[in-house]
């Protein structure tokens, strides 16, 4: 049995959210004032992202993100989209494709992985 698509995006969104707010916890307890230690943490995850298309949770999921078309998502597209998630932008879920605001700004969209 598998969850619906909307079910597993929400928590694949929650997931990620949990774990930003842990190492953004972690790092200003144990690296107060560390600015290069957060921007490690920006490129670790966009790396992540660039790569596999998705980020750890949605990998988890078996969900990942591509332009509207199917095609991959761009470095830069994958830099924008990880930041704003690391400024914590609500994922907020817009209209019936269930896209949040980062991803229509980006043109891109969370797709199942089978």
């Amino acid at each position: 049995p598998m969850a619906p698509s909307p079910v597993t995006a929400v928590f694949a969104g929650l997931l990620t959210k949990v774990g930003v707010y842990a190492m953004i916890r972690v790092f200003t307890l144990f690296e107060a004032g560390n600015l290069p230690g957060f921007s490690t943490i920006l490129v670790t995850l966009s790396v992540l992202t660039i790569v596999t298309g998705g980020s750890f949770g949605q990998l988890l999921a078996r969900i990942g993100v591509s332009h509207v078309d199917g095609s991959p998502i761009n470095w830069w597209q994958a830099i924008v989209r990880t930041a704003l998630k690391c400024l914590v932008i609500p994922s907020m879920v817009l209209g019936a494709e269930r896209r949040s605001i980062v991803d229509i700004v980006l043109g891109l969209v969370v797709v199942n992985r089978r």
